[in-house]
């Protein structure tokens, strides 16, 4: 073998050996890049399976729930205020000056949202509660339209007392209303603590959150709820129920 056939073997082995090394660098780059890319988009849909998770059970669940408890509190006692101004000056024989009271949007009767914080925290008790809170407020306001009845006079709404007014037994019934949905306010406090957890959840998914009722914080928060409202809620029902057969009654007599 001459010289030349010897230098042409060496470089077709050096063009073989450069071949497959950048055949396999490639390689090396494909498999990476193909990694990199399948660990990117499993995070990016498990970052997005988190936030629709959050949208919907803090956003449009625990967040809207508290925000329309709030609203209906914040109404209701400007509304009480209002009664106890009415009911002094009628007691003191004083010009009665009934203004317009605060009116509760509708959508703040909304329970469907309820069935969300049940999930999270497993039991039927926060679904009863606010359907018992959102029935309680809607009594409130009938009593108000029955002892203050609305007139339209000239294109403009007011309010007058209605005939036969007893200043004592609307007292009585807007007092005991009144101290129902009172003692809703620590129901709002535990909705919060719910809240406060699930807020420090970071890495959430639709499997990991059937578990969410498991922490013992929130089996704390449940257990405080029953403790404080699993009696009241049977009370405040059987009260609203006799106070509904007493309408009925009363209906025909009117």
């Amino acid at each position: 073998m001459d010289c030349n056939s010897v230098m042409v073997a060496n470089e077709t082995i050096i063009d073989w050996s450069t071949f497959l090394v950048v055949l396999f660098g490639g390689a090396v780059t494909l498999v990476g890049i193909y990694l990199g890319s399948k660990l990117a988009l499993r995070e990016y849909f498990k970052k997005r399976e988190h936030e629709q998770i959050m949208k919907r059970y803090l956003d449009e669940g625990l967040d809207l729930v508290m925000s329309r408890i709030e609203q209906s509190l914040a109404a209701f006692f400007n509304n009480r205020l209002r009664t106890s101004i009415i009911f002094e000056q009628i007691k003191e024989g004083s010009k009665v000056d009934i203004s317009a009271f605060e009116t509760f949007d509708r959508q703040l009767f909304a329970i469907t949202n309820y069935s969300k914080i049940q999930r999270l925290a497993g039991d039927h008790i926060f679904e009863e509660i606010g359907a018992l809170f959102v029935g309680a407020v809607k009594s409130h306001n009938i009593l108000l339209d029955r002892y203050f009845q609305i007139t339209i006079e000239n294109g403009n709404q007011t309010r007058t007392l209605s005939p036969g007014f007893d200043v004592n037994k609307a007292e009585k019934h807007l007092v005991d209303a009144q101290n129902v949905i009172a003692r809703f306010h620590s129901f709002f406090d535990e909705l919060l603590e719910i809240t406060t957890i699930l807020e420090k959840q970071t890495h959430l998914t639709w499997d990991r959150l059937d578990n969410f009722q498991n922490q013992p914080e929130i089996k704390n928060v449940v257990k405080r709820v029953k403790k404080k409202y699993s009696e009241f809620v049977t009370t405040i029902r059987n009260e609203m129920k006799t106070e509904q057969n007493n309408e009925q009654v009363e209906e025909p007599n009117k």
